[in-house]
């Protein structure tokens, strides 16, 4: 009983990896700064063609924030979940404890939290998706090295597969004078549903009652989630998680002096590729119908 008291209790502050810390609290930055305008908008105004804010100053923030802070942060905080899932398994295992029932309790805790939030205070929550994926992840704790790294990557191309089908069933269609037609017709109506969607948001939200926002919230929920699904944002989150896990078995963020100078020495290559990808990131981001599978599309992925 005590051994499991103890590994439920909070890490005591001369175990703790001080650089983890520093991160997790840079990537909740980050995450809020995207976030932040979605806490007064409705779910369906990043696919109805809407703008966020017409006026320059608000083309700016947006062209800036694609760049330097969308995609980054979440990835960040996703990568530094597989770590702790890695520090975690050490831990227990020095302590004698048995961890797998120890970590379910902590991810069912963690869907139950989620779901609360979800529900009755913001759809945006992403702890459903961490708990649900979090047993994934677990189901990969005793595979080697190099299998963590094969499904990562694997995992983290499955978004680019999802829109490349995507896009070529799109394609193929429009190539059938008759399909093309219903196609387009299609896609009008998605749009012109998105755009109704979001009138009813703004109406429900400003001027329903309690009861009405939980019937709204619900619908916004399916939307968003399927819209999760098919981004395949899941997948990323997951390929994050298995490269953390493999991160954190290497121990490299605590023999950070043995790891970094070596990373140091690829930064300026690291950089200019990411230079390059947000650019092009920014550009399809500004070109592309979000609701339209599209080459730009791809790119976005």
């Amino acid at each position: 009983m005590k051994e499991r008291e103890r590994y439920l209790s909070p890490t005591a502050p001369g175990e703790r990896i001080e650089l983890l810390d520093v991160l997790r609290g840079f990537a909740l930055i980050g995450i809020l700064v995207v976030n932040v305008r979605y806490f007064s908008a409705p779910a369906y105004l990043a696919v109805s063609g809407d703008a966020w804010g017409a006026g320059p100053m608000d083309r700016v923030a947006d062209v800036l924030t694609h760049f330097f802070v969308e995609g980054k942060f979440y990835s960040l905080f996703s990568l530094l979940f597989g770590v702790g899932l890695a520090l975690q398994i050490t831990r227990a295992r020095r302590r004698g404890t048995a961890f797998v029932p120890l970590y379910t309790r902590r991810l069912f805790i963690l869907l139950f939290i989620g779901m609360g939030h979800t529900f009755f205070l913001w759809l945006g929550d992403i702890l459903v998706a961490y708990a649900v994926l979090g047993f994934v992840l677990l189901a990969f704790r005793n595979r080697s090295d190099r299998t963590i790294l094969i499904a990562s990557v694997v995992f983290l191309a499955f978004p680019i597969l999802i829109q490349t089908l995507l896009y070529g069933l799109v394609e193929w269609g429009r190539s059938i004078p008759e399909m093309a037609v219903e196609l387009e017709k299609d896609f009008a109506e998605s749009h012109r549903q998105y755009v109704q969607w979001t009138q009813q948001s703004y109406e429900v939200y400003a001027n329903g009652s309690y009861g009405d926002i939980l019937v709204q919230r619900w619908a916004d929920v399916k939307f968003s989630y399927l819209r999760f699904l098919f981004q395949g944002n899941g997948f990323q989150i997951l390929g994050m998680f298995l490269l953390g896990l493999w991160a954190g078995r290497k121990e490299i963020f605590r023999d950070s002096d043995t790891y970094f100078p070596r990373l140091r020495r690829m930064v300026p290559r690291m950089l200019l590729v990411g230079l390059v990808a947000n650019a092009v990131y920014v550009f399809a981001s500004s070109v592309s119908n979000p609701a339209v599978p599209s080459s730009m599309g791809i790119l976005k992925a």
